[in-house]
C-alpha cells in the first residue's frame, strides 16, 4: 500500500517540472505532505519496520520471514526509501521551524 502512495506522489511530483531548491518545488512539497500527511504515513512505515526486525530477532521467527516473503518487502522499502529517493523522502519529511528548515538526515 505504501508504495502505491509513494508512487503517487512522486509522479505527481516529477510532473510538476519545477526547479531545485525553488520556491514552487518548497510550495508543491508542503501541499503534498498536508494533503496526505506524509510524515504520518512515513513514521507508521517506518515503526512497523522497526518493530518487524525487532520481532524478527525473537527465537524462531526469522523462519516466518523467510517464509512469509518479508525480507524480501522489507528491502524493497529500503532499496526505494533509502537509496533511490532518499532526497525525496528528506524534502518530504523536513519540518521548518523559525524560517529554518529543519530534516532527519539519520
Amino acid at each position: 500500500m505504501f508504495f502505491k502512495i509513494f508512487d503517487s506522489v512522486y509522479k505527481r511530483f516529477k510532473a510538476a517540472n519545477v526547479k531545485p531548491n525553488s520556491d514552487q518545488e518548497k510550495t508543491l512539497i508542503e501541499n503534498i505532505v498536508t494533503e496526505l500527511d506524509f510524515t504520518k504515513v512515513f513514521n507508521f512505515l517506518f515503526e512497523t519496520m522497526r518493530g518487524l526486525l525487532i520481532f524478527a530477532k525473537e527465537g524462531e521467527f526469522d523462519k516466518l520471514f523467510i517464509e512469509e516473503n518479508i525480507i524480501h518487502q522489507l528491502a524493497q522499502v529500503i532499496l526505494m526509501l533509502y537509496c533511490e529517493h532518499s532526497e525525496f523522502v528528506l524534502k518530504l519529511t523536513s519540518k521548518t521551524v523559525n524560517k529554518k528548515v529543519i530534516t532527519n538526515d539519520d
